[in-house]
C-alpha cells in the first residue's frame, strides 16, 4: 500500500470532482431556504477556502476523485500519539493523512491502512500510546501500525455473536494500550431492517430495539494475548463504549434507547467490578446522551435536558456539583466535543437550526457559552451524515464530515480566523 501525495492526486481530483459538481452548485442555488452565493460555489469545487460567513479557513482533507469519506465517530480517538496523523474512512477502508506542520493542512500524504473490508469504520480506535489503529474485519479484531502498515490479528470474535451493522459496538483502547473494549447486542440490526422495510425512521428503530430487551454484553480483549473476556451482561442494549483517557481500568458505556427512558451513562472497571450508574435520573422528564470524557478523565460531559432546558453538563467523578452551561439558539448540536486542554468545546450544529454551523463554545464567567462560528453547514444533510467534530492535538483545527457536495467528505476548519478577517 503506497502513500499518495496530494500533488499526485490533485489534478485528477479537480478534473473529475469539480466538473461533476459545478453544475450541482448552479442547481443548488437555494438549499434549506438559504441563498448560496460565490462562497458555496467555491466550497463545491475548491480544496481550500475562507468561509465568507465566519472568516475561518476550511480545507478538504479527503481528496479522492470519487467515493465518500467519513471521520470517526465524535468520541473515538482518531489521532496518532504524536498528533501528526488523522485516521478516517473512505470507500470501505481506513486511511491516514499527514496533518503535521511540515506542510499546509490538507497537503500531507494520504495512506491506505487496511486491505480488508472493515466493519464499523467510524468506530475504529487509535491507540494513545502507539501509532496503531484497532478495527474489526470479518470476524476478527485487527491492529495496523499506521507508520509501518504491519497488521496483526488481535482476537477472534466468538461465532455466535451478531457482527452486523448496529449490533456490534466499540472499539475503544485503554490509556496504557493493554486492553480493547466493545459491546455486542444480538438482533439489533434485524430490528432496524424490519422497521426500515416498513417505512419507519431511525427514532422508531431505536425505540423498538430498546423495547426488545435483547441480550447484550460488554467485553474486553487483552492486546498482548488476544484473550477476550465478557465483563458484563444484561438486556439493556449496551453501546458507546469508551475507556477513560487516563485510567486504564475505567470504562464508560451507555444504555442505548430513547434518552428519556434509559439510565444512560454507566462506568465499570475493566475486570467487571464496580458497575456504577453515573448520573441516576431524578425525574422521568430528564435525559442525557452523547457522553464523552474530559481530557483529564476526571469529568464526563454530556448533552442534558432537565425537563425545562437543554444544557451541556459535566459530571465530576470525584463528587461535587455538576457544571452546566445552557444551550441556546444555534448552539444546539448533534454532538459536542472538548479541546485537548479542556478549555473550550467544539459543536457540529443541527439541521433544525436557523443557521447550522460548525462552531466553538467558550465557557464564560457568568456560566454561559460564547459562540465562535467556524464553518457554514448550509446544504449539509444531517440525516445522511452527522458531522462528528474532533480537534487536532494542538487545538488549532476542527475535523468534521459534510456532504454539501452531494457525497460525504472529510474537512478541517481553522480555529483561528484568517488575518484579513
Amino acid at each position: 500500500m503506497n502513500g499518495l501525495t496530494i500533488s499526485s492526486i490533485r489534478t485528477t481530483f479537480l478534473a473529475r470532482f469539480a466538473r461533476r459538481l459545478v453544475s450541482a452548485a448552479v442547481a443548488l442555488t437555494l438549499i434549506g431556504g438559504y441563498a448560496l452565493g460565490a462562497e458555496n460555489d467555491a466550497r463545491m469545487t475548491a480544496t481550500s477556502w475562507v468561509d465568507a460567513t465566519t472568516g475561518h479557513r476550511v480545507v478538504l482533507l479527503s481528496r479522492f476523485p470519487k467515493g465518500g469519506s467519513g471521520v470517526l465517530y465524535f468520541h473515538q480517538h482518531a489521532l496518532t500519539p504524536a498528533g501528526d496523523k488523522l485516521v478516517f474512512a473512505h470507500a470501505g477502508a481506513l486511511y491516514s493523512i499527514d496533518i503535521s506542520n511540515r506542510q499546509p493542512m490538507g497537503e500531507g500524504t494520504i495512506t491506505r491502512l487496511t486491505d480488508l473490508a472493515a466493519k464499523l469504520l467510524g468506530f475504529a480506535a487509535v491507540s494513545r500510546k502507539r501509532p496503531v489503529v484497532y478495527y474489526v474485519a470479518g470476524d476478527k479484531i485487527l491492529a495496523t501500525n499506521i507508520d509501518t502498515l504491519q497488521t496483526r490479528t488481535i482476537a477472534q470474535i466468538p461465532g455466535d455473536w451478531d457482527l452486523t451493522g448496529e449490533s456490534l459496538a466499540g472499539l475503544s483502547a485503554n490509556a496504557d494500550d493493554t486492553l480493547i473494549a466493545g459491546a455486542n447486542t444480538n438482533g439489533v440490526t434485524a430490528i432496524f431492517k424490519s422497521v426500515k422495510d416498513a417505512g419507519g425512521k431511525r427514532g422508531q428503530q431505536i425505540a423498538q430495539a430498546y423495547e426488545a430487551h435483547l441480550p447484550t454484553l460488554v467485553f474486553t480483549v487483552d492486546i498482548a494475548t488476544g484473550k477476550l473476556t465478557v465483563i458484563h451482561r444484561g438486556n439493556d442494549w449496551f453501546n458507546h463504549v469508551q475507556f477513560s483517557p487516563t485510567d486504564p481500568a475505567t470504562l464508560m458505556f451507555a444504555h442505548e434507547g430513547p434518552w428519556n427512558k434509559v439510565e444512560r451513562i454507566w462506568n465499570i472497571r475493566a475486570d467487571g467490578t464496580g458497575l456504577t450508574d453515573v448520573c441516576p435520573r431524578g425525574t422521568d422528564r430528564e435525559y442525557r446522551g452523547h457522553e464523552f470524557w474530559s481530557p483529564s478523565g476526571q469529568t464526563i460531559w454530556f448533552d442534558y435536558f432537565d425537563g425545562k432546558a437543554r444544557m451541556l453538563t459535566g459530571h465530576p467523578l470525584s463528587g461535587g456539583h455538576d457544571t452546566s452551561y445552557p444551550i441556546v439558539g444555534d448552539q444546539y448540536s448533534v454532538h459536542y466535543n472538548i479541546s485537548h486542554d479542556g478549555s473550550f468545546f467544539a459543536a457540529d450544529g443541527d439541521g433544525g437550526n436557523k443557521h447550522p454551523m460548525i462552531h466553538l463554545l467558550y465557557p464564560q464567567t457568568d456560566g454561559t457559552l460564547r459562540t465562535e462560528p467556524l464553518c457554514d453547514l448550509t446544504g449539509h444533510n444531517f440525516v445522511r451524515a452527522e458531522p462528528n467534530v474532533s480537534l487536532s492535538a494542538d487545538n488549532k483545527w476542527v475535523f468534521f464530515m459534510a456532504n454539501w457536495t452531494g457525497m460525504n467528505q472529510v474537512y478541517a476548519v481553522s480555529v483561528d480566523r484568517e488575518p484579513s478577517h
